[in-house]
């Protein structure tokens, strides 16, 4: 889509033509980094909040940005400051960009981004909502068209999935690409002969990175919102167990594992070493087999008639308190 004349720009074009910003971080005291829709063509800036100054550094790495281009697409990026290949801060995004939907880093030294297979078994269509800097790894969580379910059938699941921050690609397959890309289902639904699936995460909050807390809604039925929460032990075993893949393209998705050394997936300090096997393995099999349980096996809080949308956290001395907004109000949960 083009914005070059706005006398030419139709109303429904009229969003895509401004800058919607996606992303703001603290770089510094004193420092933003800021990433906009910059009319379809995503920029990233920085802002001296001490003089008032804005900096896009032409030439520079961060002034073409891989932030969504769409201001309606869910988007989600963090800067890391730890343990990054690149032994320098890095910002990692989760985004569509046009057609392209998938996680990236700046390659060090370059104006590439590391990026993920760009297939619909690593991500198809997806809506992110949150990441969060785990020891030595990203966490990504999303909702996204599942392609493991039977060729006629439409669903839409809620992953988490993760990078390692030392990942730099494969030598010559994977170059550039992840080879530490895992994802998995999360599920919170209320248990029983005809279970109430909560599929579409909306938002996702931590305190501790211990235990994350994520707001579903469902699509079934009337409208209801559940709150969910998964632990990092829990999310760890999933991505440390099997595999799921599909032998051929009308066959059900089943369980697979291997025997590889190293195990696809897993960290490595040096992923440019990988065997091409493992990594042959990880890019045909992104998915997990199993599925990540909430804890005690059941949302801890159920609101009937209302979709909320965003989640906050906070904890006191005695107490965690949950504030959950719709389109229309907050809610206040202890």
């Amino acid at each position: 889509m083009g914005c070059v004349s706005a006398q030419h720009v139709t109303r429904r074009e009229v969003p895509y033509c401004q800058n919607h910003i996606k992303f703001i971080t603290k770089k510094k005291d004193d420092i933003l980094f800021v990433c906009g829709t910059n009319a379809d063509a995503p920029k990233g800036f920085e802002i001296n909040t001490t003089s008032g100054v804005t900096t896009y550094r032409s030439g520079d790495k961060f002034t073409a940005v891989p932030c969504s281009n769409d201001p309606f697409h869910n988007f989600t990026a963090i800067y890391i400051k730890s343990q990054n290949s690149s032994k320098k801060d890095d910002i990692y995004y989760g985004s569509t960009l046009h057609s392209e939907s998938t996680i990236q880093r700046p390659v060090f030294g370059t104006n590439d981004y590391m990026k993920g297979v760009i297939s619909n078994k690593w991500m198809k269509d997806p809506q992110f909502v949150g990441s969060f800097d785990v020891d030595d790894k990203v966490f990504f969580f999303f909702r996204e068209t599942a392609v493991e379910v039977p060729p006629n059938d439409y669903k839409v699941y809620s992953r988490v999935a993760k990078v390692c921050k030392k990942d730099i690609g494969g030598n010559s397959l994977l170059r550039n690409k992840w080879t530490s890309y895992q994802k998995t289902r999360l599920n919170c639904s209320i248990p029983g002969s005809h279970p109430v699936y909560f599929d579409f995460i909306q938002d996702v909050v931590t305190i501790d990175n211990s235990i994350f807390y994520g707001l579903f809604t469902t699509r079934t039925g009337n409208p209801a919102s559940a709150i969910c929460a998964f632990s990092l032990a829990e999310i760890d075993k999933v991505f440390k167990g099997s595999f799921k893949y599909q032998p051929n393209p009308n066959s059900y998705w089943q369980e697979k594992t291997t025997s590889l050394d190293p195990r696809p997936g897993q960290c490595s300090d040096d992923s440019m070493s990988l065997p091409e096997a493992n990594l042959q393995f990880i890019a045909e099999n992104p998915l997990m087999y199993s599925t990540v349980q909430p804890l005690n096996g059941e949302p801890i809080f159920v609101l009937y008639q209302t979709e909320l949308q965003h989640l906050e956290l906070h904890r006191n001395l005695t107490e965690m308190v949950f504030y959950a907004a719709s389109s229309k109000k907050v809610t206040n949960i202890i």
